[in-house]
């Protein structure tokens, strides 16, 4: 192959065809993406890309997979500019199930794709392949406006997902306000924006209806899924990824979806849409289709010239009173018996020499490669060896990644306006949501007049009531703390939000986290004050000043150890059922090596978990609070009798808690909040980050 013929499939104009300055220098986003629009270089690209789950092999072979990396393999790269493709792919073929094979594509600024095909075609494996939200290896290429695609791009797209999932508590318009607020739209253009939104997504009518969820009506599905999509559209975003936007929507409704994204891509946005089998009207609206099958190519190209392409060029006749988009998606679905399948194998066959796969790889490359992909495929013919030609051109030509600059861009908005939104949203979803406040406070008011009824004192305490004392306070530490187990369904709801919204780089999460403390320790404290005054003040506890301000610290503080217990519990298990049980068993378990109920020379083998339960720390403060300092008069007349005046003193010297200095209690009560945060912050952090 003559050098002059070299051409690099991946990447033009060159790199060094761009001013950078320096190598390692941003590049900005609007410059970097007029320079390339100008010069017809495709918004995205992607040749070679190629996905494999494995087929067998040991537990920890698999588990490395799915979490990214291979014990026997380098640091997983999900858009690694080298194919693997080497003396290795004979082996993984026989180890591991191939998702997607060798899949090319380009979308370029104002076009509309549709990613097409049967269910289990691999569409949505493409499109979180394209959004670097696969935890799965993905050889291949990937570029963005015409450099190498690397960790960062996905400030610069918005991915609509077909979960749309969103605060029920929110009303239509508020939550496509935090979505335009978030994308960093002015505050005097934000009533526009939203305004053209509802419009034209037909929600002006529920323009003030609540989202909905299990305690009141709102949308329907239709009105949820038009939202879901009007939240990344209000964005304006460079590259808009959608998957299957139109499912659970008339076709009254989906057409209308579409126009709106037909809207969006002629304001300069490039969209990839992934669709079943779409109406011919819809189907019009596209100007290119990528068609799958079996997670191979049968067809790229321009949606209007699909039908020339299986008629001319694969020689199949389109049946009357049949759609296109039907008829194309019935070759392709192999599924039902061995002889569709072997047509639709046959169709994918003919693609990686077909013309309009080299009017495709011309595009990509920005010039003819027609002369060069006749010289690789015959050589590739007469050597004998099943070898796709781009893979052997990219090899041989793949730019040096060191001296391509990277596009980068993070969040629209700076730290301190993504926690002032995130906790303006939080505080009104806190107040509207009743499993998030009134549930919970209804459940620990009741519960304080219960424990206030039932522990009255209308008469002077003393030596005789002290057992009376130790019950009230261990109940209150307890199982006060019990009803925290409500807010896990609303943590795991809001795990999702967050882990969408994140991925689609809409704020930080140490925003998400500071605006969370912030509303919750706002929240408790109210549950806190309210609650534990009635218990206080019927029970009669200590009347000290400093002794109600204390108990009511230490009820605050056990909440809020024990709500950072639940994020994390909630941010770590993947079923809701399965996160109220451990937290459950993990309550009990503190509750049962406290140091109040067993002494702890009898306590066992688990006694050192005395160290980590806050409920011994935190019952041994109040008992301190309560009996520190205090004489209890003598009660002769009772069983037991106590003939003696009772020191709280010595009184607090048969109890074995891990702490009874109320300072420490306090110190290692706000380090356990601090820990259970900091755990839920990297658990969030590096399992739940949009990958799939």
């Amino acid at each position: 192959m003559d050098s002059d013929d070299e051409v690099s499939l991946s990447a033009l104009p060159a790199p060094g065809s761009l001013d950078h300055g320096r190598a390692d220098c941003a590049l900005d986003v609007g410059q970097a993406a007029t320079s390339f629009r100008a010069q017809q270089v495709p918004v995205l690209s992607w040749l070679g890309l190629s996905v494999s789950v494995p087929l067998h092999g040991r537990f920890r072979r698999c588990l490395s997979w799915v979490l990214g990396g291979d014990s026997g393999r380098k640091k997983r790269r999900c858009f690694s500019q080298d194919s693997d493709a080497g003396s290795s792919e004979a082996e993984d073929l026989s180890r591991f199930k191939p998702l997607l094979t060798s899949i090319d594509g380009a979308v370029s600024a104002g076009e509309i794709l549709y990613i097409m095909g049967a269910s289990g075609a691999g569409k949505s494996m493409l499109l979180d392949a394209l959004a670097d939200r696969l935890r799965l290896p993905v050889r291949g290429q990937t570029h963005l406006f015409g450099l190498p695609r690397v960790a960062g791009f996905n400030g610069l797209c918005r991915y609509i997902q077909q979960d749309d999932t969103m605060f029920s508590s929110l009303s239509c318009r508020e939550t496509l306000e935090y979505a335009a607020a978030f994308a960093g739209v002015p505050s005097t253009e934000l009533d526009g924006v939203v305004d053209h939104a509802l419009q034209v997504l037909g929600l002006e009518s529920v323009a003030k209806i609540r989202v909905g969820g299990r305690f009141f009506r709102g949308l329907s599905g239709g009105q949820r899924r038009r939202l879901a999509v009007g939240c990344q559209v209000v964005t304006k975003p460079t590259l808009l990824l959608c998957d299957e936007v139109m499912s659970g929507l008339d076709s009254h409704a989906a057409g209308q979806v579409m126009r709106h994204l037909r809207d969006v891509a002629d304001a300069g946005s490039a969209v990839v849409v992934t669709v079943h089998t779409p109406t011919a009207e819809m189907f019009g609206m596209s100007d290119n289709l990528c068609l799958l099958s079996g997670g191979r190519v049968a067809y790229f190209g321009p949606s209007d010239a699909v039908e020339a392409y299986f008629t001319d060029t694969l020689g199949f006749t389109l049946p009357s009173r049949m759609s296109v988009a039907e008829w194309v998606l019935s070759l392709c679905n192999g599924d039902f018996s061995a002889s569709t399948a072997s047509v639709a194998d046959d169709i994918c066959s003919a693609w990686p020499e077909s013309d309009a796969r080299v009017r495709l790889l011309s595009r990509i490359a920005g010039r003819d490669v027609g002369s060069l992909w006749d010289t690789a495929i015959r050589a590739s013919r007469v050597g004998g060896d099943n070898v796709d030609p781009v893979a052997e051109l990219d090899v041989a030509t793949a730019p040096d990644r060191a001296s391509v600059a990277e596009l980068r861009r993070g969040c629209a908005c700076s730290v301190w306006m993504q926690t002032w939104l995130l906790t303006k949203r939080s505080l009104v979803d806190t107040v509207r949501n009743p499993e998030v406040m009134w549930l919970r406070l209804a459940v620990h008011l009741g519960l304080a007049l219960i424990i206030g009824l039932a522990w009255t004192r209308r008469t002077t305490t003393t030596a005789a009531h002290l057992f009376d004392l130790l019950g009230l306070l261990f109940f209150v530490q307890a199982f006060f703390v019990q009803a925290s187990l409500s807010v896990l369904p609303v943590y795991v709801e809001e795990r999702e939000i967050v882990t969408r919204e994140r991925a689609n780089r809409q704020y930080l999460l140490v925003s998400f986290m500071a605006a969370h403390l912030l509303v919750e320790a706002a929240f408790l404290a109210v549950l806190a004050v309210s609650a534990g005054t009635m218990i206080f003040f019927l029970c009669g506890l200590n009347p000290l000043p400093d002794r109600y301000l204390f108990f009511i610290a230490i009820q605050w503080l056990s909440l809020m150890v024990t709500e950072s217990l639940v994020l994390l519990v909630a941010a770590m298990t993947p079923v809701m059922l399965v996160g109220l049980a451990a937290t459950a068993f993990i309550l009990a378990l503190f509750t049962v090596v406290q140091g109040f109920v067993i002494r702890m020379e009898n306590l066992g083998p688990v006694r050192f978990v005395r160290w980590v339960s806050f409920h011994g720390f935190a019952l041994g403060a109040m008992f301190a609070n309560e009996f520190r300092g205090r004489t209890f008069p003598a009660s002769p007349n009772t069983w037991p009798p106590y003939p003696e005046d009772v020191n709280g003193d010595v009184f607090m010297q048969s109890f074995q808690f891990p702490t009874q200095n109320r300072a420490v209690a306090v110190s290692v009560l706000v380090g356990m909040v601090v820990f259970y945060r900091v755990a839920a912050f990297a658990w969030i952090w590096t399992f739940h980050n949009g990958k799939n």
